[in-house]
């Protein structure tokens, strides 16, 4: 399996993503999807386009050129926190996609949190 195939699969599946799903968003057919996740080479630019908008990435980072992504994530727990993380392979996105999942998860319950606090302001 090829590189991008490899990093198409992972960041689909880190997403929670089938197969069935891309599909219909790509608008074909699930098997013409699987032949073009098996091997992407073989498809056009724009197609590569469209799916790298569905998994929410850049192009250059699914298709591999992308050697390092940086993200940096700050967030407040009774004080001033700051984390930033430096990914440095474009195959470490499944692991990007699953702290950036959890930062979100954190922020929606701070969120919560602030909204409840003002309520009752």
């Amino acid at each position: 399996m090829s590189y991008i195939a490899e990093n198409i699969r992972k960041i689909r599946s880190a997403l929670g993503y089938s197969q069935e799903y891309v599909a219909k968003r790509m608008h074909m057919s699930q098997q013409t999807y699987s032949n073009l996740e098996r091997s992407p080479e073989d498809c056009s630019l724009k197609r590569l386009k469209e799916l790298a908008g569905i998994l929410k990435i850049e192009l250059i980072t699914l298709i591999g050129e992308d050697e390092t992504l940086n993200q940096t994530n700050l967030h407040q727990t009774g004080g001033n926190a700051a984390t930033k993380m430096i990914i440095n392979e474009a195959s470490d996105t499944t692991e990007l996609i699953l702290q950036l999942k959890s930062e979100i998860d954190y922020l929606r319950t701070e969120n919560s949190q602030l909204l409840r606090k003002i309520g009752n302001a």
